[in-house]
């Protein structure tokens, strides 16, 4: 049988192909023939990058662009710095820009044609270098703003909207104030739009604006590390917002205004087929610019039907959610001020993924930040929330916690007014601090008890299933504790690295409870001293604090349905794993063991039966008996069902978990354990020698059959610098070690 022509292979089978090769090969396909070039070009345009770093490539690529402008469907832009030539390359290909001969049928909005021919007036003042490129003080609502006043269904009527609505929302300072003259500009737009649907504007002295080639893009991507302000919205102001679904813009930092307005509610009624809407950097200031009226209905849609006898009904008000899956924003988000700041909310019952992105500090952001009313407004509208990532300085919390008054916290209030025997035989001032210290220990576990029951959270997510923290984070010990207990379908948890040291995140409360301003009793003030009101005040305010490798051990022994768990930035100490000890023992040279009296007992985690990806990072003391390593690897085989443990190094390069067999390492694979699951496993080896790592190898691929990934890591500090690492890798030479059943074998020093 002869090999079929390329003819003879169906197009959707060639589709296939292209989409899993390499920008590269795509472009020898070019080359083929005349029908791959066809179908190969809609690959090879469809997704590419303009970066104005790369001049060289650029060169070749624009001219490219410009001709193939139809075939694109992602771009992605990145600048290190504003202006140059590829700016207007930029607007040429995704906007097809240039002088206007006729005005396109969205444009009929006299405001926002008013608007494009200011920006053409004002680009000699502005010096930005291209006709029509707009005013640099404008704010990304505007751009945002004038496709809504198109686009969002305000009216039945076929009428211009009012000519005040989008400089009012905006620019306050260019607002039209007299009510008469508003209503006078209103009906000419109305005469002017009447007259003439598509009236021409070719008379317009150098009136520059989109063409009719422009790309009906589905992604694009914005990122500048400065930011002038009328690159951005001159594209925003004429993406097509029928298409587009995934829209990033990042901006490092701004000019002289040092902030950037975006306004949500604008944002949604603009682009009503976005999925995924990424608006990352320090510079932006989440406000509202709509008029009070806009707020009664926030996802109302009007529409207009006719009976056979051609008369009009009045409109009917239609609740519709947006599309989007996936926002990510800033701090700032939660700054939001007002009795509709989170109002925006209401239309995002689709909304699965919250990303939350911070460069700032908290001094900037903590003070103002309103948690409490974010995440009962995410709890009220968006029941399909189930993943959420936070990355640096940011105030975000998981659940509620009521403020108590002191009318509910009897237990307490006796709690503090109680004195031990043993203190009134010892001077005062001493028996007061040892009483205070002893109080704060007990309103920790009194806390920790409630916590761990579940008596007092109420969580803002309940169908919460991935959480990744991560940066100068904020997760708190009180929201951790509430997690393993009301966290019934989470599955996946990465903690990257130790909550932050800063006091601010700790020391914010819903300043709007209703019982903030409840007062402790008469008898209560008299009978403690105020360092005990204040610690009393605090337990009722339910401030958040931070946790430790021991309240990570606590939330693993409450939560049983994790299947991926990263703790890699807060390293699990052997004491806070060990829940006590049973029958003395003594090390391999005899002398008392040193920690505990006995064999170290660990309660065992909820999580074991269902564990697949375990990431962990273990301060095991340098000095620790091997039979306590022995204990250690005895209980990581207790997971049944991992396909990678990965034990990864702490900072501290001695204190780790050595995988020899005088430490009992073959604990880790007993029978009907992991090993007949794992695939991936990740061992620190600062101890091997070549001869124990061949041993060591041929061990693990013995025991586990489908293990394909072998990841050795070793400490710089332990190796022969005049020899560099030849030690700690002269077994991968073996021939047997060569042909075991593992793929991937990795010896890398850290």
């Amino acid at each position: 049988m002869s090999a079929p022509s390329l003819r003879q292979i169906p197009p959707e089978i060639v589709t296939l192909i292209f989409d899993q090769l390499s920008k590269k090969d795509l472009y020898q396909c070019l080359f083929v023939s005349r029908l791959w070039h066809d179908q190969a070009q809609a690959h090879v345009y469809s997704d590419v990058t303009l970066d104005t770093t790369r001049r060289r490539h650029n060169q070749s690529l624009v001219p490219a662009l410009k001709a193939r402008k139809h075939l694109l469907r992602k771009v992605e832009w990145r600048s290190e710095r504003p202006g140059g030539a590829l700016e207007d390359d930029l607007l040429d290909i995704i906007l097809d820009y240039g002088p206007v001969v006729t005005a396109p049928v969205a444009a009929v909005a006299t405001p926002a044609i008013d608007d494009v021919a200011a920006d053409n007036n004002n680009t000699d003042n502005n010096n930005t270098g291209k006709s029509g490129r707009g005013h640099p003080s404008r704010s990304l609502s505007r751009s945002f703003s004038r496709l809504a006043s198109v686009f969002r269904p305000r009216s039945t009527k076929t009428t211009a909207p009012r000519a005040v609505t989008t400089a009012a929302a905006i620019d306050p300072a260019t607002a039209v104030t007299d009510p008469a003259t508003a209503d006078a500009d209103a009906d000419a737009a109305t005469v002017v739009v009447a007259a003439d649907p598509s009236p021409d504007f070719s008379k317009t002295t150098g009136l520059m604006g989109p063409g009719p080639n422009r790309p009906a893009l589905q992604h694009f991507t914005f990122t500048e590390d400065f930011f002038t302000g009328t690159l951005l919205e001159m594209v925003l102001f004429n993406l097509t917002p029928t298409t587009l679904t995934f829209l990033e813009v990042y901006i490092k930092q701004t000019g002289p205004a040092k902030s950037y307005e975006v306004d949500m509610e604008m944002i949604l009624d603009t682009y009503p087929c976005l999925k995924d809407l990424c608006l990352d950097g320090p510079v932006f200031r989440y406000t509202s610019m709509r008029r009070s009226e806009d707020f009664a209905i926030p996802s109302a849609s009007f529409t207009s039907t006719s009976v056979s006898t051609g008369a009009t009904m009045e409109p009917e008000i239609v609740d519709i959610q947006h599309r989007l899956e996936s926002f990510t924003f800033g701090p700032n988000l939660l700054c939001r001020e007002g009795s509709n700041a989170f109002l925006f909310v209401k239309r995002l019952g689709n909304l699965k993924r919250i990303r939350v992105r911070s460069t700032t500090v908290y001094a900037e952001c903590a003070p103002k930040s309103r948690p409490w009313d974010f995440g009962r407004a995410l709890k009220a509208h968006c029941p399909k929330l189930e993943s959420i990532e936070i990355n640096g300085p940011v105030v975000f919390w998981l659940f509620d916690l009521p403020i108590l008054p002191y009318e509910q916290l009897p237990h307490i209030t006796a709690m503090v007014q109680q004195t031990p025997a043993y203190l009134l035989a010892i001077p005062a001032e001493l028996a007061q601090f040892l009483k205070d210290k002893r109080l704060k220990l007990q309103l920790l576990d009194q806390e920790q008890e409630e916590l761990l029951k579940g008596k007092t959270a109420i969580p803002f997510f309940p169908q919460l299933k991935k959480l990744v923290v991560d940066g100068d984070h904020s997760l708190s010990v009180q929201d951790l504790f509430s997690l393993g207990v009301h966290g019934r379908f989470l599955t996946h948890l990465e903690i990257l690295l130790p909550p932050t040291r800063q006091t601010e995140p700790w020391e914010v409360y819903d300043k709007g409870d209703k019982y903030i301003e409840s007062e402790p009793s008469k008898a209560l003030l008299s009978a403690v001293g105020p360092r005990a009101i204040r610690m009393v005040e605090l337990r009722r305010l339910q401030l958040r604090r931070s946790f430790d490798s021991r309240d990570v051990i606590l939330f693993l022994q409450s939560c049983s349905s994790l299947k991926f768990l990263s703790v890699t930035g807060c390293s699990v100490t052997f004491e806070s794993l060990v829940d006590g000890y049973t029958s003395p023992s003594t090390s391999a040279t005899g002398s008392s063991t040193g920690r505990g009296v006995g064999i170290p007992h660990i309660q065992p985690w909820a999580c074991e039966d269902a564990l697949e990806t375990l990431k962990i990072g273990l301060d095991v003391p340098h000095d620790l008996p091997k039979e306590h390593h022995a204990v250690l690897w005895k209980y990581l085989g207790r997971f049944k069902k991992l396909r990678h443990l990965s034990l990864v190094p702490t900072l501290k390069p001695r204190w780790v978990l050595i995988p020899t067999f005088d430490r009992g390492v073959e604990g880790l694979f007993p029978e009907g354990g992991m090993s007949e699951t794992l695939e991936k496993l990740e061992l620190v080896t600062t101890w091997w020698e070549a001869t124990v790592g061949k041993e060591m190898v041929l061990w693990l691929a013995k025991s586990c059959p489908k293990l394909k990934d072998l990841n050795l890591e070793y400490h710089f500090l332990f190796s022969d610098f005049t020899t560099m690492d030849v030690r700690h890798r002269a077994f991968l030479g073996d021939e047997e070690v060569k042909k075991c059943s593992i793929r991937n074998i990795d010896v890398l020093s850290w």
